[in-house]
């Protein structure tokens, strides 16, 4: 392709390419909406419930997609011909040449991404009801007739716990009613519904039942990963071995979808010479399977417990079509891209338009190689996915689709001192495991606002609901903090214990290495004094810098070197000139310890590792030698082939008499000598950092905790730079090395001098120094001092860029209810205010959705309700389980009806038609790959109330969140995203988004 365009150089184009790739990390696709195409009739059955205008222009667009499809060209990528030469006349007149690759996709169908509420499963049942009686069939292209099974039916692929929502939506538009359940059909419905729960149901289902005796057949996307069905489908494929894997390895297992398609072409014409069975023989003896005969099938037909690959199916629906991204390239997403069909369509809420990489996966599920890479060409990548989302993809969001109101409420939760220093401590800890080696520690800060799905970010986002963050809770929070100070003088008891066996080792290598008086090369070699006392001062100015010389040896005070900058541990024990070595016979015994004592300005890491090495120096070569054997041994399990084993037998090996014969050259000493001392230098540094990890920790802790509650000595709750004592926690900051003043105290020394004022090592203003107490409850504690003691308020909070701002009001009397204190302590400050407010919301005859995304943290919620008495439901179990938890809460009304349903806000908050309940709890943010993917959960969480059928007027959103954590950044990151993106028309309670909040 010939293109007019000026001529550039390679480099104007790599800056260009590198522009527009820079342009599309900011890029939000956008998608086509039908408020300008013609309504379409109503289907003949939807006679009670008719469809509403704008689902007519989307039920329109459907068929006309399926009556005209269109090829959709796709270029997988393009490059710069060059044809003609520099000076050729087409590049001299400004033309360039491009070579593409192009490829044509003849795919019927789209994706439905109307907005949450908008009604999309009815809209789709309209489409399979007006298409019904057409007399167009399910047509297989010629080339591919022979290898599947031809069925007239629609397959509907839905998440487990809406299988049964939608049998009755079907039931509701189709026959006016909502009789019948998902085991069978209701005789005044007139498409034949098959649903399948289970692969049990599966098992009975023949070949002729899927192909003309059903017009619907609805399934759980569950089914497709149970182990039975995967046997079944790797023993229709051929692949015998896979079906003798495990349960937990077979549905991993990848199976031969062209075998499958072979075999099904000859079983369709000879099936006695394939030898398929009715029953899945199972290849996996225990104690309860048996040997039970199935016979071989004769009419291809009657073929029982088939698999859903071997069909091509009418229509292929993929209900929340979002959520099979989280897949990604596995074996259940293949699967469900080897489904055929003539027309396929996604429904989804959230469509995708986050970034390149979600559309290209989602294109997969319509049978299109993949979208043009980013890297390789940015431009060509945005234009073709646009070009698919512009061909498939349709979302209407009128303003006419839901008069129901939103009302958001902000909880703002203040947290106990001893929650407050458990989170404070998760934030320490994290920093200093986040922190290179050798590098200051450094707590997390606000860049886990992104959402990004790491452990860090899941730990603190469930320390701000509760504080036990694991799986096993304790009594209370000042239990949690006696269990953790046992935990963390443990591990700082078994970093003491190896720092004494790092520090023999690391004296007998010291020893060792300085036997000999030169090296190979002559040059002089240090004496084990003079190594020893550069790894001292080495880890003094690393853990004392203002103490630097203090604990110099009086013999070289006065020849010191100049300070230098601060070294790294790896540079611990550097060899450098010096006398000659002494015997092995002198360097072994213990030199006076009179010089060798740390100053009294010496960190107390310091002062731990100098008297590690000061024992370790007081012990003989021969004692040395047995301690780090038996404690290389120990380490090394026995197997005597650690590192350090290896290292230290080449080492006494070269150090023997024998050693130093003439047989045996200098530069191969020098090499034995080089590798044993960069071993024990790099293991000897890893125990000290990890010793001075555990030290800081459990200081930190200790001070934290002390100072927050009030108990503390005056040294942790004093300031060394003003002199001032007994300070309120309000005022006080700890730095990362764990040593506490005056907020404004050290932050003016930092600021000046960039050191702590207690042991001089380096801090960051920003990241190196935490209040004891949030700045904001420092302020809300005052001015409740100023207005008698009032420990709640209201706050009104608005949705971002529209005035929302926070002010105080009365207090709230439902969260001081008496019962407060003693549930906040055994439930944590949060949990006990959720259960508060769902109590009173209860108590109005009103229902709530409580979102939570982690089981551990759902249990500890489930717990606080039945603290209180409220009986709530939870989603598990198998299908029909679930479909009945849902049934029951949507249905049961009045006194003795459960008004609380606890969903995971990660698989369980789309789809479902909650309509009963009118209020929305978050008890956290949700955690994503992205603030993009998080708030999709959250608006769909929201979607399950705010939605047609709605009888309330408004709905209610309630978001509890943490003061002073990173919960509030995160909860900020996701209302603006929430508001700007998906609820940007939405109508608000108050009018301008007004929200109302309370504080506790």
């Amino acid at each position: 392709m010939w293109s007019g365009a000026p001529t550039c150089t390679g480099r104007r184009r790599r800056q260009s390419r590198e522009k527009k790739r820079g342009a599309v990390e900011e890029l939000r696709f956008h998608l086509l909406d039908n408020r300008d195409d013609a309504a379409a009739e109503q289907p003949p059955h939807f006679t009670r419930f008719p469809l509403r205008r704008e689902q007519l222009r989307s039920l329109k667009w459907m068929q006309w997609c399926e009556e005209q499809p269109r090829s959709f060209h796709l270029v997988p990528s393009q490059v710069y011909g060059g044809f003609g030469g520099k000076h050729s006349a087409m590049t001299n007149f400004g033309w360039q040449c491009w070579l593409r690759c192009r490829e044509v996709y003849d795919i019927s169908g789209g994706i439905l991404g109307d907005a949450i509420g908008y009604g999309k499963t009815a809209t789709t049942i309209g489409l399979i009801d007006s298409r019904h009686s057409s007399s167009i069939q399910a047509q297989v292209p010629a080339a591919q007739a022979p290898y599947f099974f031809r069925s007239n039916a629609t397959l509907v692929l839905v998440p487990s716990n809406l299988l049964e929502q939608w049998f009755g939506e079907f039931q509701k538009f189709l026959s006016g009613s909502a009789a019948g359940g998902a085991g069978g059909n209701a005789d005044s419905c007139p498409l034949r519904i098959v649903a399948i729960k289970s692969a049990t149901q599966l098992k009975a289902m023949t070949v002729r039942r899927l192909c003309a005796e059903a017009d619907v057949v609805l399934v759980s996307y569950r089914l497709l990963f149970s182990p039975v069905y995967r046997r079944r489908l790797l023993e229709l494929s051929g692949n015998f071995a896979e079906m003798q894997l495990s349960d937990s390895s077979v549905v991993r297992a990848v199976a031969n979808v062209q075998s499958l398609r072979s075999n099904t072409r000859r079983f369709r014409v000879q099936p006695r010479e394939v030898g398929w069975k009715h029953k899945v023989e199972s290849l996996v003896q225990d104690a309860r399977s048996s040997d039970v005969p199935a016979d071989e099938v004769d009419d291809p037909e009657s073929l029982r417990f088939p698999v859903l690959e071997q069909f091509w199916w009418r229509r292929i629906v993929f209900d929340e079509f979002h959520e099979l991204e989280a897949m990604g390239q596995t074996v259940q997403f293949e699967s469900l891209c080897n489904l055929c069909g003539s027309h396929r369509w996604g429904l989804t809420g959230t469509p995708p338009t986050r970034d390149l990489a979600q559309i290209s996966t989602l294109a997969q599920l319509f049978q299109i190689g993949n979208l043009p890479r980013e890297f390789v060409d940015p431009e060509l990548a945005v234009s073709m996915a646009q070009a698919f989302l512009d061909h498939f993809a349709r979302q209407n969001t009128s303003s006419e689709v839901l008069p129901v109101q939103l009302r958001e409420h902000i909880v703002d939760i203040h947290p106990t001192p001893e929650e407050r220093v458990i989170y404070l401590q998760a934030l320490h800890d994290r920093g200093v495991a986040a922190a290179g080696e050798g590098q200051d520690p450094a707590p997390v800060d606000a860049a886990l606002a992104g959402g990004a799905p790491t452990a860090t970010t899941e730990q603190l986002l469930k320390l701000c609901s509760h504080f036990a963050s694991g799986a096993d809770a304790t009594a209370d929070a000042g239990s949690e903090c006696r269990r953790l100070i046992g935990v963390k003088q443990k591990a700082l008891d078994k970093a003491a214990t190896k720092l004494a066996e790092a520090a023999m080792s690391f004296e007998l290598i010291l020893r060792l290495a300085s036997q000999r008086a030169t090296d190979a090369a002559g040059k002089p070699q240090p004496s084990v004094e003079e190594r020893r006392e550069q790894a001292i001062e080495a880890l003094r100015r690393r853990f004392s810098p203002g103490s630097a010389t203090a604990g110099a040896s009086a013999a070289d005070s006065s020849s010191a070197p100049p300070a230098e900058p601060e070294p790294t541990a790896n540079s611990v024990a550097a060899p450098v000139s010096g006398t000659e070595a002494a015997t092995a016979e002198a360097a072994s015994e213990p030199a006076s310890t009179a010089e060798q004592t740390p100053s009294s300005a010496s960190s107390p890491i310091f002062a731990a590792i100098f008297n590690a090495l000061e024992v370790a120096r007081c012990s003989t070569l021969l004692e040395l030698r047995r301690k780090v054997e038996a404690t290389d041994s120990k380490s090394a399990g026995g197997s005597g082939k650690s590192a350090l084993s290896g290292a230290m037998s080449k080492m006494l090996a070269a150090a023997s008499p024998l050693a130093y014969g003439a047989s045996r050259p200098s530069r191969e000493l020098d090499e034995v000598e080089s590798q044993a001392l960069a071993v024990v230098q790099s293991q000897f540094d890893k125990v000290v950092d990890a010793f001075a990890s555990a030290s800081r920790s459990q200081s930190f802790f200790a001070k934290v905790l002390a100072a927050m509650r009030g108990e503390g000595s005056e040294e942790h709750r004093d300031c060394s730079v003003c002199l001032d004592d007994d300070i309120p926690c309000e005022q006080l900051s700890i730095t990362a090395c764990a040593h506490v003043f005056h907020t404004a105290c050290i932050r003016d020394v930092v600021a000046t001098l960039g050191t702590c004022p207690e042991c001089r090592q380096t801090l960051d203003l920003a990241r190196d120094i935490t209040p004891l107490v949030s700045e904001l409850l420092a302020a809300d504690r005052a001015s409740g001092a100023r207005e008698g003691g009032t420990a709640a308020s209201s706050s009104g909070a608005a949705a971002p860029g529209r005035g929302a701002k926070r002010g105080r009001g009365g207090a709230v009397a439902q969260l001081h209810d008496s019962e407060f204190p003693e549930l906040a302590r055994r439930s944590g400050s949060k949990l006990a205010a959720i259960a508060l407010r769902l109590r009173e919301i209860s108590g109005k005859g009103e229902k709530a959705i409580v979102f939570c995304q982690w089981e551990d943290l759902k249990r500890k919620v489930a717990s606080a309700l039945g603290e209180l008495g409220i009986p709530h439901f939870q989603l598990a179990g198998n299908v029909h389980q679930r479909g009945e938890v849902i049934r029951r809460f949507q249905e049961e009304r009045g006194e003795g009806s459960t008004s609380v349903l606890l969903l995971s806000l990660e698989s369980a908050a789309s789809g479902a038609n909650l309509t009963a309940a009118s209020h929305v709890v978050f008890v956290h943010p949700m955690c994503a790959a992205s603030a993009e993917r998080a708030v999709a959960y959250e608006a769909q969480a929201i979607g399950r109330c705010r939605r047609w059928g709605q009888e309330k007027s408004e709905v209610h959103c309630w978001r509890f969140v943490t003061r002073g954590t990173v919960e509030e950044a995160i909860t900020a990151a996701h209302r603006k995203e929430l508001w700007e993106h998906h609820l940007s028309g939405a109508d608000v309670a108050g009018g301008g988004a007004a929200a109302a909040g309370v504080a506790v």
